[in-house]
């Protein structure tokens, strides 16, 4: 046995079990040693991964034409008494249409590139594992096997980067620089963007831990703390206004609002996208313009819009 699990002393009385695993398929000539080790950690909270609506479906017209009828029939069935009661009936509108009709979206898979044909030699290569050391001949064949396990992925990696590469030059004729950016960040991956030292007031550079930590704050205060001239003389000028005169919003302004939101944004707390909002085309502008104006009249917003 070549392989070994090194423990520091310290730990040495929490190693349960340490033992190989021969049949394991790695590849290699060594062997995959497992030891468990037992430890009293503080337990975290983990945060619930908010899944994303697949809103690639309302390019299609049928799709989001569904989307739409759907979110008309809840409306018209729905109450509207009271701002947060409103709110909470448009929210469930927007994602029970959203999941009926769109669904979410795929998690992301490392190793796109992987194929079947890929994963049949590994199968191959796994059932060669335990007969690898028996002759000369299998391990001949483990070792032939593991060289086309390379040679096939690297020809698929290959392919794939060209598909993504003519993607981008499809998206760069139609002007879908949304979809050049995203393809581009899938093929290169995510950069470090960490700042390891920063520059203080003389230009002079700083490493230390502690010194970046103060020169932030030095930076904030300065940014923040200024004292701009104010001359308080012009509230006095101002005419006093009564909100019993607001009139309700019109529709127009509502549509014109829901017109103007951009797309491939992140949505909030209610995980609500611009491009549901504005799927729903009339559906989307009943429902908000009601709720604009009930919360013109009674003053106040629902809790979750002060969310974050």
């Amino acid at each position: 046995m070549i392989d070994y699990i090194i423990v520091n002393s310290r730990w040495q009385s929490s190693v349960t079990s340490c033992r190989s695993f021969p049949s394991a398929d790695v590849g290699s000539d060594h062997q995959l040693v497992i030891a468990g080790i037992r430890l009293k950690l503080r337990m975290t909270r983990k945060k619930k991964a908010v899944r994303r609506f697949n809103i690639a479906k309302l390019e299609d017209g049928k799709v989001a034409s569904a989307y739409r009828e759907t979110m008309r029939e809840k409306f018209v069935e729905a109450t509207r008494t009271g701002v947060e009661d409103l709110w909470k009936t448009i929210k469930t509108i927007y994602t029970e249409a959203a999941e009926h009709r769109l669904g979410y979206r795929d998690r992301k898979t490392t190793h796109r590139w992987i194929s079947d044909e890929v994963l049949l030699l590994s199968d191959k290569r796994k059932e060669m594992k335990a007969s690898s050391y028996v002759d000369d001949e299998s391990r001949k064949t483990y070792n032939y096997l593991t060289r086309e396990i390379k040679r096939v992925a690297r020809k698929c990696k290959e392919q794939w980067i060209i598909d993504k590469c003519e993607e981008v030059e499809q998206a760069s004729e139609h002007g879908n620089s949304h979809k050049i950016f995203r393809t581009i960040k899938e093929l290169c991956g995510k950069f470090p963007t960490n700042i390891q030292c920063v520059k203080d007031i003389q230009g002079n550079i700083i490493q230390d831990k502690q010194g970046i930590f103060k020169r932030w704050k030095e930076h904030f205060e300065t940014l923040y703390n200024e004292q701009n001239p104010t001359d308080k003389t012009v509230l006095a000028t101002l005419s006093s206004t009564s909100s019993t005169g607001v009139k309700d919003f019109l529709t127009e302004e509502v549509a014109a609002s829901i017109k103007r939101l951009k797309k491939n944004k992140s949505p909030g707390l209610d995980n609500i996208t611009a491009e549901m909002i504005k799927a729903g085309e009339e559906v989307s502008v009943d429902m908000l313009h009601t709720l604009c104006n009930e919360v013109c009249r009674e003053g106040k917003c629902p809790e979750d819009w002060g969310k974050r």
